[in-house]
C-alpha cells in the first residue's frame, strides 16, 4: 500500500492562501480590464494618456503581469499541496514579483496618475452641478485603492514568507518531514493509573470448564 505523506498545517495554510490570493489577482485583473475596455463618453483615459505619455501602455502591461502572477500563485498553491520542492522556490519568485510590481505601480500612481487624474476630473466635473462631487469621489477611490493594494500585498506576502520558510514547511518540502506517531492508546487502560495494583495485569481466570451443564 502506497503511503501518502500528510501535508503539515503550515504548508496547507500557505497553499490555501496562495490559491485564494491568485484567484483574487485574476478577478481584479479581469475587472480592471473590463473597466478599461468600456467606452467612456468623457474620454477620461484618453485625456489622461495625452497628459501622461505611456499611461495606457503601463496600465495594460501591469494588468498582463498581474494575470501572470495570479496564475503562478495558483499553480504554486497546488504544488505546495503535492509537497513539491520546486513549488517553494516558485512561490518566492511569485511573491517577490508581486511585491515589486505592486509597489512600483502604486508609486507611479501616487506621483503621476493621481495628480493628472485629479486635474482632468476637476476640468471635467469642476463646474458641473451634481449632488456628488465626482472629482473628489474619484480621487478618494484611487487613494483607497492604493492603500488597500499595498496593505493586502505586504500582509499576504509577509504571511506567506513566514509559512513557507517555517521549519516544518522546509522539512516537508525537502522530504525530511517526520509525521508524529498516531495515538493508539488502548481503551481498556484509560481508566487505570500506573500506581494502581491492577495496572498491566491480565484479568483473573475463571473456573475450568468441566463439560457438564450446571443443574438448577
Amino acid at each position: 500500500m502506497i503511503h501518502t505523506p500528510r501535508v503539515p498545517g503550515a504548508v496547507m495554510a500557505a497553499s490555501v492562501i496562495m490559491m485564494v490570493y491568485g484567484a483574487q489577482a485574476l478577478f481584479c485583473s479581469m475587472c480592471s480590464g473590463a473597466f478599461m475596455s468600456i467606452d467612456d463618453p468623457n474620454n477620461i483615459n484618453d485625456r489622461i494618456g495625452k497628459e501622461l505619455p505611456g499611461y495606457l501602455v503601463i496600465e495594460v502591461t501591469t494588468l498582463c503581469i498581474t494575470v501572470l502572477i495570479g496564475v503562478v500563485m495558483i499553480v504554486c498553491g497546488i504544488g505546495l499541496l503535492q509537497l513539491m520542492p520546486t513549488a517553494r522556490v516558485a512561490a518566492h519568485v511569485g511573491i517577490a514579483a508581486d511585491v515589486f510590481v505592486t509597489m512600483g505601480h502604486n508609486i507611479y500612481a501616487i506621483f503621476f496618475v493621481i495628480p493628472v487624474t485629479d486635474r482632468v476630473m476637476a476640468q471635467q466635473f469642476g463646474n458641473a452641478p451634481a449632488p456628488i462631487n465626482m472629482a473628489n469621489l474619484m480621487s478618494t477611490s484611487m487613494w483607497g485603492n492604493v492603500a488597500f493594494s499595498i496593505v493586502l500585498t505586504l500582509g499576504a506576502s509577509g504571511l506567506l514568507l513566514y509559512l513557507i520558510n517555517s521549519k516544518t514547511a522546509r522539512a516537508a518540502l525537502a522530504g525530511d518531514y517526520i509525521e508524529p506517531p498516531p495515538q493508539t492508546q488502548r481503551r481498556k487502560y484509560l481508566d487505570y493509573d500506573e500506581d494502581d495494583d491492577g495496572f498491566g495485569k491480565p484479568p483473573p481466570k475463571g473456573p475450568p470448564d468441566t463439560g457438564f451443564a450446571e443443574r438448577s
